[in-house]
């Protein structure tokens, strides 16, 4: 659910950095999605069930998925600033997403995945069994 924080984001960024100014809907429709995310982080303070060993990996969750929502904001604004002022046509943009990833996929990820796991047993994803 913390994923929705993309669309503050990107209202926050688009107002700051592309200079817009939203109109009144979209900042009723931000309320709408910051009030979602207070109700839900609420909740999820007040039933959590971790104990205190648990505590840093949520927060290191926390922090990662913070970072991924500002990430993505910045991709948005990226885009609207390159179809707004450089006239790009959006099958470029798309292919050069597209580029990205196939990069982001082959070699970066690959890489990522030799790196090894200190953390519990239980916790990584890929174990050396051998």
């Amino acid at each position: 659910m913390l994923r929705g924080g993309i669309i503050i984001f990107t209202y926050i960024f688009s107002f700051k950095l592309l200079k817009a100014r939203p109109s009144k809907i979209k900042l009723f429709g931000c309320i709408i999605v910051l009030s979602g995310l207070l109700i839900v982080g609420v909740v999820n303070f007040i039933y959590s069930t971790s104990n205190s060993s648990e505590e840093e990996y949520t927060l290191l969750g926390y922090g990662l998925i913070l970072i991924s929502i500002v990430i993505g904001a910045l991709k948005f604004i990226v885009e609207e600033y390159l179809l707004t002022h450089y006239n790009f046509s959006p099958f470029l943009i798309v292919g050069m997403q597209g580029l990205y990833g196939i990069f982001f996929a082959c070699i970066f990820l690959p890489l990522i995945s030799l790196i090894p796991c200190g953390l519990k047993e239980n916790a990584c994803v890929f174990l050396d069994s051998g």
